[in-house]
């Protein structure tokens, strides 16, 4: 989930301070370990790919879940982050519908 939410945030070409606190935000609630920390560091400077996330999914509600966290990781004001999210809801199968409530829910 951390490396979908990382992936999203990166979907425009870069993290930028905003995206990177608003993950934050999210992860300081955890209490992780230094090797989990290491791992976000690096997810950070190298994040991951559409093409890397998508063949870990292996179920709906993996799908959904990721889909999720991968939305409410960044504020999508860039054409490249929606465009990101459309990719990542057709590759992960969920239905536009599906989508379209959530983020209405969510108010996104």
């Amino acid at each position: 989930m951390i490396r979908a939410m990382i992936a999203s945030a990166n979907a425009d070409g870069y993290i930028d301070q905003d995206e990177r606190a608003q993950i934050a935000g999210k992860l300081n609630s955890l209490d992780l370990s230094a090797e989990e920390s290491s791992f976000i560091t690096n997810e950070l400077l190298s994040p991951a790919t559409l093409e890397d996330i998508l063949p870990l999914v292996k179920d709906r509600e993996t799908a959904e879940q990721v889909f999720t966290v991968s939305l409410m990781a960044i504020e999508v004001d860039t054409e490249e982050e929606e465009e990101y999210l459309n990719k990542l809801a057709k590759g992960l199968g969920l239905e536009q519908t599906w989508v379209d409530e959530l983020r209405q829910r969510l108010d996104i």
